[in-house]
């Protein structure tokens, strides 16, 4: 967890550090259009590989592994190249409907960065599942300067939101190639992987495509999608506001909460080999983040709004008030999301839809009705932060049963 810890901590303060030189760059709409192309990119790259990347701890042989890793590397090309032409035949239709004619041109690099999104996402637990954690640390601090020395150095050149997009794509290239290397390092991998044998893997965990990437659709387009609809529905200006804040605030997430969700799955999965339940890893899990979190999230809720200011400058103060409002969801998100990877390793993937399903539900309707009522939007954020952090509450419910092996009944 330390390992683990220690580099994601630090591929973390990179682009946390230069944010201040970035925001005196850069122009909220810049990072509104940042924001739009993380978005897109996030929800298409989060389920392009099938989320077969669930299936690789699963299996009690390597071999079987590493074919579940081949299969997820082959979908993800394959539907890669089909968005690519899709793009190309639709690019401007695309771009009206999001409502901004700047993402045009950016729409020809979403592609490349879905592939690469979803290369990194099977790579990274099969590295887990190889306890090669120093590799993982690495990558990600390799990820974090590629992708900071470039918004820099672009900003500096007045190269617009260029900068920040190439930065994207380049760094997300860069952070798959030692994960790669690592894990083919030492294996006859073409004589391991077969088309027979991964489509065998393909049919025995077909549950994985069948429920997780609805489930896995729904998780992150409700992070995601309501940027898209913010953008449409305030403006870019805005949207840039609340990625910033988003940013900042995902920072003890991504930080410390991603990493122990690592060890987490890889240490409950022993478990439920060994009892059957992952009662101890769960509670232990669950204490950490506690922990660890209410004293960080807490000092945030008070110093937030004056530490952007001080860090960013005078003109992102309305960022620091974003975030203060949707501290309290980040913190219940900090600590129920690394144990929602209990529901998957008991193949509870309906319970884990019925979830997610209701998560996009309350984030898009929340939206939708404060933009029907007209409200501004530091209400829509309060009322978001309120029903969310409940339903958030409510699924940590069900997640306790799960670890003895039930669930609740739909």
């Amino acid at each position: 967890m330390l390992t683990l810890i220690s580099g994601t901590s630090i591929a973390q303060l990179i682009p946390v550090a230069i944010s201040p030189f970035l925001t005196r760059i850069y122009s909220p709409q810049d990072f509104g259009i940042l924001g739009l192309f993380i978005a897109i990119t996030s929800i298409l790259g989060y389920v392009v590989n099938g989320r077969y990347e669930l299936a690789i701890m699963l299996p009690d042989n390597d071999d079987d592994a590493l074919n579940v890793l081949a299969l997820g590397l082959l979908i993800s090309s394959v539907l890669s190249v089909f968005l690519f032409l899709f793009v190309v035949i639709f690019n401007e239709e695309m771009a009206g409907m999001l409502g901004n004619t700047a993402m045009s041109v950016w729409l020809y690099f979403a592609p490349p960065v879905i592939f690469f999104l979803g290369t990194f996402y099977l790579l990274n637990i099969y590295n887990t599942r190889s306890r090669n954690y120093r590799t993982i640390a690495s990558a990600n601090i390799s990820k974090s300067v590629s992708m900071s020395s470039l918004q820099l150095g672009l900003g500096l050149l007045k190269g617009g939101e260029l900068g920040l997009i190439l930065g994207e794509v380049i760094s997300k290239g860069v952070v798959n190639i030692s994960l790669l290397k690592k894990a083919l390092m030492g294996k006859k991998w073409r004589e391991i992987v077969s088309v027979k044998k991964m489509i065998l893997l393909a049919k025995r965990y077909h549950y994985f495509p069948k429920f997780s990437v609805i489930a896995g659709l729904a998780s992150i387009s409700s992070m995601y999608l309501a940027n898209i609809f913010i953008s449409s529905f305030y403006s870019a200006a805005i949207l840039g506001f609340f990625f910033l804040g988003q940013r900042v605030l995902g920072m003890p997430i991504s930080l410390i909460g991603a990493s122990i969700g690592q060890i987490f799955f890889e240490e409950a999965k022993r478990e439920k080999l060994a009892t059957g339940g992952a009662e101890n890893s769960f509670n232990q899990t669950f204490k950490k983040l506690l922990i660890i979190g209410l004293p960080v999230f807490v000092t945030l809720f008070f110093l937030i709004e004056s530490l952007f200011v001080m860090f960013f400058g005078e003109d992102w103060r309305i960022a620091g008030v974003y975030a203060q409002i949707v501290l309290p969801l980040f913190f219940i998100r900090f600590v129920v999301g690394p144990l929602t990877l209990i529901a998957p390793l008991f193949e509870k993937q309906q319970t884990d839809l019925f979830f997610q399903g209701g998560l996009l539900f309350l984030y898009l309707g929340t939206l939708f009705l404060c933009h029907l009522c007209e409200m501004e939007f530091t209400y829509y954020l309060r009322a978001s932060t309120i029903i969310l952090s409940l339903y958030y509450s409510g699924y940590f419910l069900i997640l306790s049963r799960i670890k003895h092996g039930k669930t609740l009944s739909f």
